[in-house]
Order: C-alpha cells, then structure tokens, then sequence
C-alpha cells in the first residue's frame, strides 16, 4: 500500500510540475515513476501469491527507458523514447495475450477508425517519421485491443457465476467457500475493467502526445501535465490489474495441462 501512495504522490508531483514547467523537477521525478511501480508490481504479486511475469517487469524497464529518453528535446531522443514505449507495448501484447480472451469484431472496426483519423490529422507534421509513428500507432492500438478483448472474455465468463451467488445469498446464508470465491471474481472483474481503462488512457495520453508534436495542437504545460496524469493512471491501472487477473494465466495454463 506504500508503494502505491508513494506512486500517486510523485505522480501527481511530476504532474503539477509539468504544469508549471519546473523542469529541474521534471528531470528528477519523472524517472522515479517507473522504478516504484517496478517494485509496486513486485509487492502486489508476493502479496497476491502470484508468480512474477519477469516479462511484464520487463516492459516496465522499457517504459521507465522510454521516460527517460522522452525527458530530451531533440528528435533522437523522441525516436528513442518511441522505440522503448514500442517494445514495452509490446511486452504487454504478449502478457494480455496469456490471458483468456475473446475476437470483437466491433473493436477492432473502432480502433482501425481512431487509428486512422489519428494519423491523417498529423499527416502533414510527421514528416519523415511517417513509417515509426504508422508503426507506433497501430502497435499501440493493438495493446489497447488485446487488453479489451481479455478483459471482456474474463467479465462474460464470471458474471453469470457472480450473479449465482447473489441469487443463492438473497435465498440462504452462502458458504465460506462460497463467500471467498465471490469476492474474488468481484475483484477479477473489477480487474478486468480497470484493465481496458489503462490502456484506453494510455492510448489517449500518446494520441495527445502525437496531436502535440505533429498535429493540431499547440503544445503548452497543460497539454504535458495532461499527457503525463493520464499515463500514471494507465500505468497504475495495468499494473494493478494485472497483477490480479495474472492468476487467470495459471489456471488456463493447467487446464491446457
């Protein structure tokens, strides 16, 4: 719990100093994010009993790279802190895809839409980035995918099952095994949720980042602070999420066992 707080804290800490343009203390803070969140995610999951994804803390060092790089103003630095964000993306493909999941058509019709009216608003601005930022984009649309479609196959699976069990509590007094199994899937769910909400924030944070840099936006401190509080929160939500849905990897696996 203390990492977390400690977490929100320089997070909204970077935030209010992107706002303010302090960038001493932007260049200070905003390398910190990721290594407490790497030791958070640690935590969570000895404190879970969950195995460790070596390869999820893995694309945490990636992303904490992509900080870093990003905290440079010329375009090496951009294009580096694009790759590490595009290799921490993904990772974290890889990791939602260990998750049970399900094809939504629907979905992928909307994100190939966002995808495209994205990168023809910045047309104009990319410039020689063209391919890396069609890349990144697409990449980062997929996570935001593949994020949704696990999150939504776990909710359909233990919904009807949550449902039982309020049923059978309204007619009798429901067993201790019962009990447990209730809150835990009420906390999967919830998971699950927080889990499509990161990486649609996260989406949302790059898509300002793009619209900042190459687009129709001006780039100001409110624009930044925007970027950045929107980014700790997708991080933090995934983190946690993922931590409690990694379960679900386990017992797939040893079904398929």
């Amino acid at each position: 719990m203390f990492l977390l707080f400690l977490y929100a804290f320089i997070g909204l800490w970077e935030v209010f100093a992107e706002y303010k343009n302090d960038v001493t203390m932007i260049r200070s803070l905003k390398p910190l994010l990721m290594t407490i969140a790497s030791f958070w995610y640690i935590r969570l999951n000895k404190l879970e009993g969950h195995k460790i994804s070596f390869t999820f803390l893995l694309g945490l060092v990636f992303a904490w790279l992509g900080d870093v790089f990003l905290l440079g103003s010329e375009d090496l630095y951009f294009m580096l802190g694009l790759g590490s964000f595009l290799i921490m993306q993904i990772i974290y493909i890889y990791c939602f895809r260990q998750l049970p999941h399900i094809p939504l058509m629907k979905t992928k019709i909307i994100l190939m839409v966002l995808w495209i009216c994205a990168n023809w608003l910045i047309k104009d601005g990319v410039k020689e980035l063209a391919i890396p930022v069609l890349v990144y984009s697409a990449v980062l649309c997929t996570m935001t995918l593949c994020s949704i479609e696990s999150g939504h196959f776990i909710i359909l699976k233990l919904k009807p099952i949550i449902e039982s069990l309020f049923a059978a509590e309204k007619i009798r007094k429901i067993t201790s095994p019962e009990a447990e199994q209730l809150s835990s899937n009420c906390r999967i769910i919830s998971s699950c949720w927080n889990l499509e909400i990161g990486s649609v924030l996260f989406l949302l944070s790059d898509a300002v980042i793009g619209l900042c840099k190459f687009g129709i936006f001006t780039h100001s401190s409110r624009h930044q602070a925007f970027i950045m509080l929107t980014y700790i929160a997708a991080q933090g939500l995934i983190i946690h999420s993922f931590s409690i849905c990694s379960v679900l990897i386990t017992e797939e696996n040893k079904r398929v066992d």
